[in-house]
């Protein structure tokens, strides 16, 4: 074989590409080829793809590959001595820098410097505050394990002055491991204790009533003296308020949602908890979606992550790479969807993240059109979908049928109406459940009569039927023009339409009904 046979049927960037990566070895890592080509992996993808389905590399485990010694001598054999050294010398300095690198996050260095302070000859007189400091930004750091054990440290010693402190990081920690029994925990604390582990109990059994499907107690919790400003700990009404705000997205109630985060927003700026920031955008772009802001919404969730991950706080990362996703999927590109959606996987092996609906939503049409029906109906979470996501309903009962499996359709439009009836008021989840049932009963989308919309919807239709344009029909019915817009495309689905003209057809006494 020789070097012209192996070039063959490859561009320019693959071969390129391929003689670069013969000098890492016949097995090497795809972060150290991307470093050595300087270029990202995203750029590097079409490259990679041709190459393995030509059959010239594979994957093996995280890394890739030679297919064969044979080809992969061949290449490294035609590359001159020189370039050989000059590219070994480059690899020597990446890794180099990789190995010397200190780290390069926020919350990593101020946990090193703590440990650090906690070895120091005479450290003990401040160990039980300094134990306190590291719970807090381990938690922080999604490491819910360790953060527990230091903040048990902690309140093993009664310290008055840190055991409220304390008792919200052990809280957080339990929730964020998943514990089962944190729900009694956080009632405890909220029937005891004072403001700021009340505030975060009340943020987790905020979180636990959401996904058990209790809506209104979950508001309510999550609203739970959510007036304090923060008080002495404002971290933690942060998280309340961004789990409220969160919430309120997924409901659709778009609104109140976005009158929080503006003052969300100005109490950061006041209070200067700049390493939360990059949590905040993330929820930000959560709203944008929801709102059918799809580009503000990438935008928003690609500048959170990274001022996420510049603090070194992955809690919130999984969201905005779903965002991402989710905008990704909107836009036909599934291979980047599925790229951002195992990019969420990577982050959540590596650390405990509060859970996600817009990732469990985009993973399951991810893994639809990859592996089929059957398995994406295997993979979903129908709790936290049917919950937060108006359009899993609908989508699950036609998989299912899809997949031929009807009582599983006719199963999950019963745990949708239970859901609706469960919590009267909530017009997403009883829209969602006709929409489902209606799918069972073999009568498609439903063509939902007038007097069926709600006021809003009939409000905005009639608005529409005038002649007026979404941010003239904000003014007088003193909504967003996000929100406009959301109840518009409500009305198109409910009544399988797709444009104003056709809106103004069904409208009552319009000129053209």
């Amino acid at each position: 074989m020789d070097r012209e046979l192996v070039r063959s049927g490859l561009s320019e960037g693959a071969w390129q590409l391929l003689r670069v990566a013969a000098v890492l070895g016949r097995r090497f890592e795809l972060s150290e080829l991307a470093s050595m080509m300087r270029r990202s992996v995203v750029e590097l993808l079409p490259s990679l793809d041709a190459l393995v389905d030509g059959g010239v590399l594979e994957w093996v485990g995280d890394c890739l590959a030679f297919r064969t010694e044979l080809v992969w001598s061949v290449v490294v054999d035609g590359l001159p001595a020189a370039v050989q050294s000059a590219l070994r010398a480059d690899l020597e300095r990446i890794r180099g820098a990789v190995a010397q690198e200190a780290p390069l996050d926020e919350l990593s260095r101020a946990v090193a410097l703590v440990r650090a302070a906690l070895a120091r000859p005479g450290a003990a007189r401040l160990a039980d505050d300094l134990h306190a400091l590291l719970a807090n930004l381990l938690l922080l750091k999604g490491q819910s394990a360790t953060a527990r054990a230091a903040a048990e440290r902690v309140l093993a010693v009664r310290d008055a002055r840190l055991a409220d402190e304390a008792a919200a990081t052990r809280i957080a920690a339990m929730a964020l491991a998943g514990e089962p029994d944190v729900e009694g925990a956080a009632e405890e604390i909220l029937a005891t204790a004072s403001a700021t582990s009340a505030v975060a109990a009340a943020f987790v059994l905020s979180n636990v009533l959401w996904c058990k499907g209790r809506l209104a107690d979950s508001l309510r919790m999550a609203r739970h003296r959510s007036r304090i400003g923060g008080g002495s700990a404002p971290h933690w009404w942060l998280w309340q308020r961004l789990g409220l705000i969160e919430k309120l997205g997924l409901l659709r109630r778009l609104d109140e949602a976005t009158e929080l985060m503006r003052d969300t927003r100005a109490q950061l700026a006041t209070r200067g908890l700049t390493s939360y920031e990059g949590n905040r955008v993330i929820v930000e772009a959560q709203l944008l979606l929801a709102g059918g802001e799809h580009a503000a919404a990438a935008t928003h969730a690609k500048a959170g992550v990274a001022a996420a991950r510049k603090a070194g706080s992955p809690l919130l990362v999984p969201h905005g790479l779903a965002v991402q996703a989710a905008v990704a999927l909107r836009g036909d590109d599934l291979d980047l969807a599925a790229m951002m959606v195992a990019e969420c996987e990577a982050v959540q092996a590596g650390a405990d993240c509060w859970p996600s609906t817009v990732y469990s939503w985009v993973r399951v049409q991810v893994v639809a059109r990859q592996q089929g029906a059957r398995r994406a109906l295997e993979l979903a979470d129908r709790g936290l979908l049917l919950v937060g996501e108006p359009e899993a309903a609908p989508w699950l009962v036609s998989t299912a049928l899809a997949a031929g499996d009807d009582v599983l359709a006719r199963a999950i439009a019963r745990e949708a109406d239970l859901l609706a009836a469960g919590n009267p008021g909530f017009s997403t989840l009883a829209d969602a459940a006709e929409r489902a049932r209606s799918l069972v009963d073999g009568d498609g989308e439903p063509q939902t009569r007038w007097e069926s919309f709600s006021d809003v919807e009939r409000s905005i239709a009639r608005l529409v039927a005038e002649g007026m344009t979404n941010r003239q029909i904000a003014t007088r019915v003193r909504l967003s023009p996000h929100t406009v817009n959301y109840h518009l495309r409500v009305l198109f689905r409910k009544l399988g339409i797709s444009s104003r003209a056709e809106l103004v057809r069904h409208v009552p006494n319009s000129t053209a009904a």
